[in-house]
C-alpha cells in the first residue's frame, strides 16, 4: 500500500510583511499634521501687516477687498513683546490714499469681534473697511489729545479665516485619515490571511 502523498503548503496570502501598512498609514497622517505646522502657520506673518500704533504703515491695498483690522492682545513685533489685554479707548484710526488723499472710514465688525490665537500671537478683529481702487494707503492711527494710551499692536489683513480654516482641515483629516487608513488596512491584511489560513486548513482535510 503507497503512502498517502503529502500535500503542498498553500501559500497564506496576502504576506505578514502587509501588516506593516498600518504604521505607515498613520505616520503619513501624522507627516501631514507635522508639514502642515510646519509651513501652515508661519504664513500668518503673510496674511496680516503689523502695525504698531500710535503709528502709521503704508500699505498695498486692493478694490473688492474686505480688509480687517485685528487688535493683538499678545503679539510679538521685531522681538519686542506685546502684552496689551485693555480697552483702546479713545484711539482713532483711517486710511488715507497716498495720490488723492481720499481717507477711509472703518468701521466695527457687524457680527461682533473674531478672535483667533495661532503661535505667540492672538487677536481680535477691531474694526474693517474697503478701498475704492488698487493702490498705495497710509494706515494710521492715533489716539485723542487728552488721552494717553499705551502703545498696542494692530494686524491688518483679509482672507485670515480661511487662512486658518485651512490647515486645521489637514491636521483633522491627516490624523483622523491616518489612523482610519491604518485601522482597515489592520483589519484587511487580517481577514483576508484568516480566510487564507481557512482554506488552506480545509485542503489538508481533502483526500488525495
Amino acid at each position: 500500500m503507497q503512502p498517502a502523498a503529502m500535500q503542498p503548503a498553500t501559500p497564506i496570502r496576502p504576506s505578514a510583511w502587509y501588516y506593516w501598512l498600518a504604521p505607515l498609514f498613520l505616520a503619513a497622517g501624522l507627516g501631514v499634521v507635522v508639514l502642515v505646522v510646519a509651513r501652515g502657520l508661519p504664513r500668518l506673518s503673510d496674511a496680516l501687516t503689523q502695525v504698531v500704533v500710535p503709528g502709521e504703515a503704508t500699505l498695498t491695498l486692493r478694490h473688492r477687498k474686505l480688509y480687517t483690522v485685528y487688535y493683538e492682545v499678545h503679539s510679538v513685533v521685531n522681538g519686542k513683546v506685546y502684552n496689551t489685554n485693555e480697552v483702546l479707548s479713545g484711539l482713532h484710526c483711517e486710511v488715507k490714499s497716498m495720490d488723492e488723499e481720499t481717507a477711509v472710514a472703518l468701521r466695527p465688525p457687524p457680527n461682533g469681534p473674531t478672535k483667533y490665537t495661532i503661535g505667540s500671537r492672538s487677536g481680535s478683529s477691531w474694526g474693517e473697511f474697503s478701498v475704492a481702487q488698487d493702490g498705495l494707503y497710509v494706515f494710521s492711527c492715533a489716539y485723542e489729545p487728552h488721552v494717553h494710551g499705551r502703545e498696542v499692536v494692530l494686524a491688518v489683513g483679509y482672507g485670515l479665516g480661511a487662512l486658518i480654516l485651512k490647515p486645521a482641515l489637514l491636521i483633522v483629516f491627516g490624523t483622523i485619515g491616518g489612523v482610519v487608513l491604518a485601522t482597515l488596512s489592520f483589519f484587511w491584511v487580517y481577514i483576508l490571511r484568516d480566510q487564507a489560513i481557512a482554506r488552506a486548513a480545509a485542503e489538508r482535510l481533502l483526500p488525495t
